[in-house]
């Protein structure tokens, strides 16, 4: 009975996870078109280039807390101690505190003798600090009340959506859009203090017992610089070594890749609380058919969307973005197998590597792509600008993915998975060919030609991946297409 009430548990929240992940999916496609227009690649550029410094102080902040502070929640959760979860939480948070307001004091340092033009911007994107530093959301998700978060997010999205429509008329308004951008995200951290008090009260803690969460944070810190280095620091050098305009291109190329995979990898985040309190309580091999399942439908979302969106690339982008991002086409085609590269390493950090306790995997696997991406960068950026950067990130996932691979072979054998799964790439594969060859004989709008394109995509996908569903009963869609096949039909009469 148990057993059941948690696998009915982690399908709501699935089920909440991916309401809220296409609610993220969908924004950017409200949004986007409007404010690259309004804007322009040079804004945006900047927007980008300031953010990216910001989010080096906001690893301090967090260090490891967003995974650590789940995963040890989690686990304590599974021991049914209340005032032993109170006292992990105050533990977990005030370090958060700590190292925010260091991070928050390091950066009024920066804005005041390093920031010489576009110190508004600055100061605007350095509330996104003080967000952080109150966010509480590792809490719920060890808990698992995804429900609660994603109302919550709904909600602020909805509100940041209809201020940038109302509030951004044109260039000038940048500093008005990084503020509407970045007090969202600090509305949605308040709010979610309103209900842990229903939960969480408050209690004594050691500063001992703060600083002994401080060594597995700092395990889990040490990838996320490395991860860094390869994502934000490609708009930084970019900046650096190029100019506001390709940053711009590459923000929106890049933005096109992370919103499918911002979906995939919500799908992970659903799993890392019950991977971790299951291999707490039963270790790893009882979480090997979990993990099993999980694999396929990461690997089938993100096959399908990476080769869809090349498929689509050259008539949505100038639909989307407006005919000056047209060069954001060819960096989407080199950015494509980062969504299937990065889901599957994604895949392996969250929901084995450190749910089991293997964070020096990831360290190491970070590691070592944050160099090939430094050097990649320092080569690439200032002969192609955002094409290189591009190329740089390519290569700096196809190196995490196969360090971790290796290195992780013995818990987890994921080159096997992608064998047994290729299904999902061939599939994607034809739909990918077929599109491209409709695409020579459309001669409609940008839009009619989109719209043509995905229903065929999906059509033809769906041709392939539903009998295989049907026939493989270890398929992790088989039951839904079963079930489907086996319904009697209605009674019309």
């Amino acid at each position: 009975m148990e057993d059941s009430r948690k696998q009915s548990s982690l399908k709501m929240n699935l089920i909440y996870q991916m309401c809220y992940k296409i609610l993220v999916l969908i924004t950017p496609f409200i949004t986007s078109p409007y404010i690259s227009r309004v804007l322009g690649a040079e804004a945006l550029g900047l927007y980008s280039f300031t953010l990216s410094i910001v989010n080096y102080f906001l690893m301090f902040v967090y260090l490891g807390i967003d995974n650590y502070g789940c995963r040890v929640i989690a686990e304590t959760r599974g021991k049914n101690d209340d005032e032993k979860l109170k006292q992990v939480f105050w533990e977990v948070y005030l370090l958060q505190l700590i190292t925010g307001s260091i991070a928050l004091a390091a950066y009024g340092i920066y804005c005041t003798f390093f920031v010489v033009e576009n110190i508004e911007l600055f100061i605007i994107q350095g509330i996104a600090i003080i967000a952080a530093t109150i966010d509480i959301n590792w809490y719920f998700a060890g808990t698992e009340q995804f429900k609660l978060t994603v109302t919550r997010n709904f909600i602020i999205k909805l509100v940041t959506v209809g201020s940038i429509f109302v509030f951004v008329k044109n260039q000038k308004d940048l500093p008005l859009y990084a503020l509407i951008m970045v007090l969202g995200t600090f509305g949605s951290q308040v709010v979610m203090w309103l209900f842990l008090k229903k939960e969480i009260t408050l209690k004594k803690v050691s500063l001992k017992g703060i600083f002994s969460h401080l060594k597995p944070n700092i395990l889990l810190f040490i990838p996320v610089i490395g991860v860094s280095i390869y994502h934000t620091m490609d708009k930084t050098m970019l900046g650096l070594l190029s100019d506001y305009t390709n940053v711009g291109y590459y923000y929106n190329a890049d933005k096109i890749i992370s919103m499918p995979l911002g979906m995939i990898t919500g799908l992970s985040a659903v799993f890392l609380p019950r991977m971790a309190n299951l291999v707490s309580s039963k270790g790893l091999s009882a979480g090997q058919n979990l993990l099993k399942k999980s694999f396929e439908l990461n690997f089938a979302l993100a096959c399908s969307m990476a080769f869809g969106i090349v498929a689509v690339a050259k008539d949505f982008v100038p639909w989307f973005f407006g005919t000056e991002f047209i060069p954001c086409t060819s960096l989407i085609a080199i950015f494509a197998p980062v969504l299937i590269i990065k889901t599957l390493s994604d895949f392996l950090q969250t929901q084995l590597l450190i749910p089991t306790n293997n964070e020096k995997i990831y360290t190491v696997a970070t590691f070592c792509g944050a160099g090939i991406n430094l050097v990649l960068n320092l080569v690439f950026i200032p002969k192609f600008g955002a094409w290189g950067a591009t190329i740089g990130t390519l290569g700096a996932e196809i190196a995490v993915l196969l360090i971790e691979g290796i290195l992780s072979i013995k818990l987890f054998n994921i080159f096997t998975q992608v064998l047994n799964n290729l299904i999902y790439i061939i599939a994607a594969l034809v739909m990918y060919v077929s599109v491209f060859m409709i695409e020579k004989f459309l001669f409609f709008d940008y839009f009619i030609n989109v719209i043509i394109e995905v229903l065929t995509g999906v059509v033809i996908f769906a041709i392939l991946v539903v009998p295989y569903s049907v026939l493989n009963k270890n398929c992790v869609f088989n039951k839904y297409f079963k079930n489907f096949r086996n319904q009697p039909p209605r009674n019309t009469l």
